[in-house]
């Protein structure tokens, strides 16, 4: 037997553990970090080095010797996990190789490729060579003109590739297999695949020490330092949503997940408050959702095919300061530190996404004081920098010390400190809802869309198992507003929390803190809620359509129209100029439309109410710019539709005057 074949014996079966799978293109994909090998032959840093380069994923692997095979590295992989089947597949490598150096890369049972049975080997040419050309030296994706070495024929299932040194190459990073000819993998690609095994390891901190992370698997990030742009209107945003499990936490989370075609789910953290001191995430009620919204996922992609796989969301979901004994103090002191919910946090803001990323406490915000402070003392300050630009908080209340710390402590990151909600959206939604006596914010008419029949009509009863999972008897869901700047209703508040939405509207407070805003002394039309009611009805149409999605037909059910502006949405203009908003829309259930433009003076700067000829048109809408230079006027047209429930698309249209 020879010594090759003996090595064999003693592997254990299995293949690749750590390894993700999508459905980009036309085809499939399996991916794996060149590092988990399931055999290095010699098992030493003397051919195939394990090294730590700039920008990698976890770790890489240089050849830093070859000589025609004598170092080996071998990767079992299973392509069904990808949903694939045997045939031609292509060969992509995320790699470092300026000077043109090539590899050999042979496959168990594709024509013309000799299996290693000793180690050197013969027969090696010039049709089995890998990333033969000058790629450079900043990590690429190469699938080179050797194209006989990158395309091979691989069986259904388990296959054995063979990487063999040949010359003294440059870096490996990550390998992809796909069975599209015309893909072309990208690191964002790679970064939203599906962990399908288990999630590679976290790299290590900056410091040089390990990380000490909970059981949960971290996956690793790019660290770019860039600077967060202003991003355009439409763009989707990224979401953290920290949750301490509270039980109209478990409604918000049914309605998230309804909404979570809207936005792009990056971590979900389960975390703790003063009112829920222990957190809830031993409870796994987070999961039980996550397995009733797969088994809808056909279903609800018949209406809006961005509903993301549950194995995604299940593969950002963290645990992060549960201790009751953290709750009021300063993450340096913290008995809790370096959890998995926080380090999440941390790789987040500091990837290469150019977009802010939303972090949403709907518990307290200890976790996520803590991976700030961590980013501030233990990474390089333009990391630091970097990260704390990108951050979006908006506290339910400050419901620990968290929020607070953060405020004072790193005013660079933007806070929402939300307080107005309450009695609107929460337990005391309706009058008397909690108990006799107990008032609402909410005018009669808004409470109508509150109360246990509307919940049970249009969520908990005929509409799928998901709604049959709400746990309370009437709409009380504290925690909602946070996402609700989110939803792609054509808003956009997501852009500035101050422009005012379906979550509110804030301001900011105190010059001493630049990045801090709140709704606490704040009022529209003499009322301080009515910047969360005003939209009450609109947001609860919305799901109760998202409920219908559970059960109905695209033909069935009502969806919302979509209106776009002829012309700019941020416009300078002049005193004395008449601005027109005309504006196109349409409906995609072909519903018959209505229209409202209407001035929101609460959020604008101008101190004259405009008056808006043809309010009610889409093409002749107009108003008369005041005479306020350095002032805003801003001006909403709603597109309603007479569907069931009737369902508002939204424009807002933001005048500087000049």
């Amino acid at each position: 037997m020879s010594i090759f074949m003996a090595l064999l014996l003693v592997i254990p079966a299995g293949g690749v553990e750590n390894f993700k799978t999508s459905s980009y293109g036309a085809g499939h994909q399996i991916w794996f970090e060149a590092e988990d090998f399931d055999e290095r032959k010699p098992d030493n840093n003397d051919g195939f080095a394990l090294s730590d380069q700039s920008d990698d994923f976890g770790k890489s692997i240089t050849n830093t010797s070859g000589d025609d095979g004598e170092f080996m590295l071998r990767y079992d992989f299973d392509i069904s996990k990808s949903g694939g089947s045997g045939g031609t597949w292509y060969f992509w490598g995320r790699v470092i190789n300026p000077t043109g150096r090539s590899s050999f890369m042979l496959v168990e049972g594709h024509p013309g490729d000799p299996m290693p049975v000793t180690i050197p080997m013969s027969g090696l040419t010039g049709k089995m060579r890998i990333f033969e050309d000058h790629i450079g030296s900043t990590w690429t994706w190469a699938n080179d003109t050797f194209h006989d070495g990158h395309t091979k024929t691989l069986r259904d299932g388990m296959n054995t590739m063979y990487v063999l040194a040949r010359e003294d190459a440059g870096q490996m990073d990550v390998f992809m297999w796909t069975d599209d000819p015309n893909y072309m993998p990208t690191d964002a690609d790679y970064k939203k695949a599906k962990v399908t095994g288990k999630a590679p390891a976290s790299s290590p901190s900056p410091t040089g020490a390990a990380p000490q992370l909970d059981s949960a698997a971290q996956t690793d990030v790019a660290v770019p330092v860039v600077k967060t742009p202003v991003l355009p209107s439409g763009t989707r945003p990224r979401v953290i949503a920290t949750t301490d499990g509270e039980v109209d936490d478990r409604s918000s989370m049914i309605r998230f997940l309804l909404y979570s075609c809207d936005f792009d789910v990056a971590g979900i953290v389960q975390v703790n408050s003063r009112f829920q001191k222990d957190g809830h995430s031993g409870k796994k009620w987070i999961e039980a959702q996550l397995d009733t919204y797969e088994k809808l996922l056909p279903q609800l992609r018949k209406h809006n095919p961005n509903y993301p796989d549950a194995d995604h969301l299940r593969s950002v979901m963290r645990v992060g300061n549960e201790n009751r004994k953290d709750l009021y103090v300063a993450p340096p002191d913290m008995e809790t530190k370096n959890t998995a919910g926080a380090q999440l946090i941390i790789d987040t803001l500091l990837d290469d996404d150019p977009r802010p990323v939303h972090v949403l406490s709907w518990g307290g915000a200890n976790t996520t004081a803590s991976a700030l402070w961590k980013l501030k003392t233990e990474y390089p300050r333009d990391k630091f920098e970097y990260a704390a630009s990108r951050i979006r908080i908006y506290c339910i209340w400050y419901q620990d010390g968290g929020g607070k710390w953060i405020q004072e402590n790193i005013p660079q990151a933007y806070i929402n400190e939300a307080y107005r909600w309450d009695n609107v959206w929460d337990y005391e939604s309706y009058d008397h809802a909690r108990r006799q006596g107990k008032m609402s914010s909410n005018p009669p008419f808004v409470q109508e869309y509150m109360k246990d029949a509307w919940l049970n009509e249009n969520v908990k009863t005929g509409h799928g198992p998901l709604g049959a999972m709400t746990p309370q008897r009437y709409i009380s869901e504290g925690d909602t507003p946070s996402f609700l700047h989110l939803v792609d209703n054509g808003l956009d508040s997501h852009l500035d929390y101050t422009l005012g939405g379906w979550g509110g509207r804030s301001v900011y407070d105190d010059p001493a803190f630049p990045n801090h805003i709140t709704d606490k002394a704040i009022e529209e039309d003499g009322d301080k809620n009515k910047m969360y009611w005003r939209w009450v009805p609109a947001a609860q149409n919305d799901f109760a359509a998202r409920m219908d999605w559970c059960v109905k037909e695209f033909e069935e059910a009502n969806h919302a129209p979509i209106a776009k502006i002829k012309g700019a949405l941020m416009r300078d203009v002049k005193a004395g100029e008449t601005v027109k908003l005309a504006a196109n829309a349409t409906d995609p259930d072909g519903d018959k439309l209505t229209y409202k433009s209407w001035q929101y003076a609460d959020a604008d700067s101008a101190a004259a109410t405009v008056t808006i000829e043809n309010s009610d048109s889409l093409e002749k809408a107009s108003f008369v710019v005041p005479d306020e230079p350095g002032k805003q006027v801003h001006i909403i047209l709603e597109v309603t539709d007479d569907g069931t429930p009737a369902l508002v698309g939204y424009l807002r249209v933001t005048c500087n005057i000049k």
